[in-house]
């Protein structure tokens, strides 16, 4: 049985809450990317922290004792502590989600064992097959229904004219052809 199964079944909150900090973690990541982004290049406050246009924990944490010996409340000092402390979020942001996602594992591991033969048929045959039919089922559905108004929008394009329509337009064309033969001669 796949662990999702079980976690799906019996943790949906415990899932919910892995979810939630990892969302909140890659937030985070976001951030830090952006404000590293932000502030990196020549003449920025990051400039003498990164290597390789890269930077680093170390290496921020390195200038940082610098750039406080050299002017504590300036821009760079600034830049850097907020960099060192994003870079703190983030890692623990990332750790608290380990240890969630490794309580999760643990709780759908002792689930295992606490499983009937009923749960495990409920499981099977309920959450995966099942599942798997309906899912299968409805994108069947959705491309025959696609398909059905492809076909009417096809026969409605070919079927726009009415035969009143139809009629009119012959004899118009028919008064013409008229025209044109006596103008030939031809009666």
């Amino acid at each position: 049985i796949p662990p999702a199964l079980i976690v799906g079944r019996f943790f949906s909150a415990e899932r919910a809450k892995v979810d939630e900090n990892i969302a909140i973690a890659d937030g985070i990541s976001q951030e830090l990317e952006a404000f590293i982004e932000e502030n990196s290049g020549e003449d920025s406050p990051l400039a003498d922290a990164m290597e390789d246009d890269k930077t680093t924990k170390a290496l921020a944490t390195a200038r940082l004792k610098i750039a406080k010996y050299e002017d504590p409340k300036g821009e760079e000092a600034v830049a850097l502590g907020k960099l060192i402390a994003l870079y703190n979020a983030e890692a623990t942001a990332k750790k608290t989600v380990k240890e969630e996602q490794a309580k999760l594992d643990q709780l759908t591991f002792k689930q295992y064992g606490k499983l009937t033969t009923a749960d495990v048929q409920s499981l099977v045959i309920d959450d995966k097959w099942g599942a798997r039919f309906v899912h299968g089922a409805q994108a069947e559905a959705g491309v025959l229904t696609r398909q059905l108004v492809d076909r009417l929008n096809e026969l409605g394009d070919r079927y726009a004219e009415t035969l009143g329509d139809l009629n009119a337009e012959v004899a118009r064309l028919n008064a013409r052809v008229v025209e044109h033969l006596a103008a030939m001669g031809v009666e």
